[in-house]
């Protein structure tokens, strides 16, 4: 019997189960297939709309929690559809103090208390669920509860890929440590091979900012948290801001800014910092990391080459995606970067032109002591740096290292790129910078010319221009 000659119930409930796999689960394809099909299913297309409308989920600034909770309390497939949950604002529920109690009485409230009662993940972590059922269900003037609600949300999303935490869940271990118990518990069960397919954060790829980006701010705080998620077999990528794990003269342990990964006192960062939180990422493919001098001058000065270094020595088999950007930086470039080409499958490729200009890592030479006895003609070209596999390519400078005198060493091999049978997936190569070629220019020639640490020559706006022409390079202008 074909599939059109099954009964309608039949063919109902097969619709019905499409359902069940999420907004990417078959059910637009499967009532597009026929006419019949598509009569049995517009029974419930909207349904199905309604239920995408969660795909991506924002707790906070209003009464969200209790109409989430309302929501799954009335629908039971809302968690499989669930991809996105940002919960940066969860603790804003300003004008909801007893909403939570007010919407969830009756039949909701005995739903959500049911579905607490039933959670085989709080079974298996072994907590008290009337302890559960009362920090969910109920408001803490402390915002306590919100970190229940948090978690317990999380072992209704099976098929989560993005999340952005809570500045609250940076104190997990200090407010809830039963929170910490069921989190540990989903993370464990999801760190094997073959995560149960209804497995909560089984195919959680991101994890976003959760931490206020200021001075004063202490965002290492919480790192204990996005630490556990780095070893998940479907993690990807982190999102992370304002961090400090440097030990240097200008960071003391008193001052609360920095996170210590349990490296020996007598071992300067940065490069061994990067290489103890790769080591928490075995399953890494893209990585972008933004270097700025702290406000109390932390990493003066930066050491680009070895930093470089150590993310290929962990991850260069990896990493499709690689982007390393000064945005702020006071002292130098100690040593530059002299190569890519270990990173043998990396595709996309932007980097600040800065960090190659300085002697190469291994050489016995560093800035600023040995900046007399280097000179940027030592630079390489950029055909002897990247690798056979990228395909575009991004030279950048946001900096306040505005200086084009390394791009012009870096490019004076580079006009057969384009058509050079030693880098066949290449397909653009584009030039940002902050500044407009005239403002170079004149620059180049001031006597204030803001160019730092390196004795500049003049550079004629024709020759960026004609070397622009001559390889089909993209410009483009970046203000900041």
């Amino acid at each position: 019997m074909s599939l059109m000659g099954l009964p309608t119930e039949l063919l109902d409930h097969l619709v019905q189960l499409t359902l069940t796999n999420g907004p990417r689960g078959g059910f637009e394809g499967i009532v597009g297939s026929c006419k019949l099909l598509h009569e049995v299913g517009k029974a419930h297309a909207q349904r199905y709309k309604k239920l995408c409308q969660f795909s991506s989920m924002r707790i906070g600034m209003g009464s969200t929690w209790p109409c989430v909770f309302e929501a799954i309390a009335r629908e039971p497939l809302l968690g499989l559809y669930v991809e996105t949950l940002d919960l940066r604002a969860c603790n804003d529920q300003r004008g909801c103090g007893k909403e939570v109690v007010q919407l969830l009485l009756g039949d909701d409230r005995d739903r959500l208390q049911e579905m607490i009662g039933n959670s085989r993940w709080l079974a298996l972590a072994g907590v008290d669920v009337q302890e559960w059922k009362t920090n969910v269900l109920t408001d803490d003037p402390n915002g306590v509860n919100n970190i229940y609600r948090a978690v317990f949300l999380l072992t209704l999303l099976p098929r989560l890929k993005t999340l952005t935490l809570t500045e609250r869940c940076s104190r997990v271990q200090e407010e809830g440590k039963e929170c910490k118990k069921v989190l540990d518990t989903l993370l464990e069960l999801d760190h094997t091979a073959s995560p149960r397919a209804d497995s909560p954060l089984g195919q959680l790829e991101r994890l976003c900012p959760f931490e206020p980006i200021e001075y004063s701010s202490n965002p290492l705080e919480g790192f204990e948290v996005a630490d556990c998620f780095m070893a998940l077999p479907s993690f990807k990528e982190l999102h992370v801001s304002n961090l400090i794990a440097v030990e240097d003269y200008h960071t003391v342990e008193t001052s609360g800014l920095y996170f210590k990964f349990d490296l020996p006192r007598s071992r300067r960062m940065l490069h061994e910092g990067i290489e103890e939180l790769l080591a928490h990422m075995p399953y890494i493919n893209s990585l972008r990391y933004t270097h700025a001098t702290k406000w109390h001058g932390c990493e003066f000065d930066w050491n680009a080459g070895a930093f470089a270094a150590a993310v290929a020595e962990h991850c260069s088999g990896r990493l499709i995606k690689l982007a390393l950007v000064l945005e702020e930086l006071f002292g130098v470039v100690e040593q530059g970067i002299a190569s890519l080409k270990e990173f043998e499958v990396l595709r996309d490729l932007e980097i600040d032109w800065n960090c190659f200009a300085a002697p190469p890592f291994g050489s016995d030479m560093s800035n600023p002591d040995d900046s007399r006895a280097w000179t940027l003609a030592q630079l390489p070209s950029l055909p002897d740096i990247l690798p056979a596999s990228v395909e575009h390519v991004t030279l950048v400078c946001t900096s306040n290292l505005d200086n084009i005198e390394p791009l012009r060493y870096l490019l004076r091999d580079a006009t057969y790129l384009p058509q050079s049978r030693s880098f066949p997936a290449l397909q653009s190569v584009q030039i940002k910078h902050s500044s407009t070629i005239s403002d170079w220019v004149d620059r180049l020639d001031d006597a204030d010319s803001k160019v730092k640490n390196q004795k500049t020559g003049r550079v004629p706006a024709q020759f960026l221009q004609s070397l622009l022409d001559a390889t089909g390079f993209q410009y483009r202008y970046h203000p900041v």
